[in-house]
């Protein structure tokens, strides 16, 4: 028992002693006192109602003075404990000056769901003023749907007694607007839950922009994968970082292989040799284009053409590299047929030049041979004769 609840005990027992010591002593000296003063037993009997009225009426009077002044006693008690209530449910000064510098929104509620503290920011979300906030739940100005889900967020953190973050879409005088609202249980000095806080951050413009960015990746990975060449991230000493390839047996390698290894370790010599100038090239200029080179592959000796590009990247990270590998096996087939083909057409053209070549001549010998006989030329040469004549100056 504490020191108060001895001291009201105490009173209380002071109180009923006194009571019982007065009763006793008025009981006592007024029936002496009536003996004394009357005879008669009609006296006696009319005096003995006298005095128990005036009794009843005397501790009536002290009854109610003693229940008033205890009533006014409890009604002070209750309003000490409603101040000190409301005193500790109020915020520090040194928080509300922060919750106000804040941009997010700032808030707590009772268990109830109404409002007992919210910054600007949080006001500014409904176009309304803290004071015309504080003492309501959030139904006072949002959509039901939308005042049903916060309020049962609430009420889930105040029975688990655990804080959570979640997205929220509310209706603002911005408009619908995505919120990142964390909440936690508020406790009081017994441990209690009394209450929620909050802190809700605008996230509009940031959702905004993931989903531009993932449209973005959307349209480049789509892009990438209607692109056949070979693709590939190296750094400047030639290290696979990424492979990308939508026909693996064209690789020198499986794919999972190639990473973290040089293009020394899995390429020939020459052709890793061709790679690194290649990236050299375009460390250099920020791209390189047109270099080949022949990978033996399990189907035979593939051609491919590399196309460099040098990757942008931020201050003090290496440089990167990404390189287009284009199968040319079949282009490079065709012009080595063409040129096959070509250098046949030239020796064809070669011997038939001579042929026709020494024709002219065995004609000219005829021509001659006729002249010296006195006949007419059989063949005539005029044309060949013009276009070895020398030029007139």
């Amino acid at each position: 028992m504490t020191h108060l609840h001895k001291r009201a005990a105490a009173a209380a027992f002071a109180v009923a002693l006194g009571y019982a010591v007065l009763a006793g002593l008025w009981i006592l000296l007024s029936d002496r006192a009536v003996s004394l003063l009357f005879t008669s037993a009609e006296t006696i009997l009319w005096a003995s109602m006298v005095k128990g009225w005036a009794f009843v009426a005397v501790t009536a009077v002290l009854l109610y003075a003693l229940m008033r002044r205890l009533a006014l006693a409890l009604i002070a008690t209750h309003r000490r404990e409603l101040v000190l209530e409301r005193e500790r449910r109020q915020p520090p000064p040194m928080l509300v000056a922060i919750a106000e510098a804040s941009t997010d929104a700032i808030y707590a509620k009772d268990e109830q769901g109404r409002y007992l503290l919210l910054n600007r920011a949080a006001a500014q979300i409904v176009g309304k003023r803290t004071e015309d906030l504080v003492g309501k739940d959030d139904r006072a100005w949002f959509p039901p749907e939308q005042a049903a889900h916060i309020m049962a967020i609430d009420e889930r953190v105040r029975s688990t007694g655990r804080a959570e973050t979640s997205e929220e879409v509310l209706s603002t005088v911005a408009g619908e607007r995505t919120f990142l609202a964390t909440k936690g249980p508020l406790l009081g000095a017994d441990g209690r839950v009394f209450g929620t806080y909050g802190i809700s951050r605008d996230i509009t413009d940031r959702k905004q922009a993931q989903r531009e960015l993932q449209a973005v990746a959307d349209d480049l990975s789509a892009t990438l994968h209607a692109i056949p060449d070979l693709m590939f991230e190296l750094d400047e000493r030639g290290r696979y970082v990424k492979v990308k390839a939508l026909n693996e047996v064209l690789l020198a390698a499986p794919s999972e292989q190639l990473h973290g290894r040089m293009v020394s370790d899995v390429l020939p010599a020459e052709a890793a040799a061709t790679v690194m100038q290649a990236l050299g090239a375009a460390k250099e200029s920020g791209v390189d284009l047109g270099r080949s080179i022949a990978l033996p592959l399990p189907g035979g000796i593939r051609y491919f053409e590399l196309s460099v590009a040098r990757k942008a990247v931020q201050a003090a990270q290496a440089q990167h590299f990404i390189v287009l590998s284009r199968d040319i096996t079949s282009r490079h087939v065709a012009q080595v047929e063409l040129h096959q083909r070509n250098l046949e057409l030239e020796r064809f053209t070669r011997v038939a030049t001579e042929r026709e070549l020494r024709m002219v001549t065995l004609k000219r010998e005829v021509n001659e041979l006729a002249s010296l006989a006195g006949r007419p030329l059989p063949y005539d040469t005029s044309l060949v004769d013009a276009a070895e004549a020398p030029a007139v100056p």
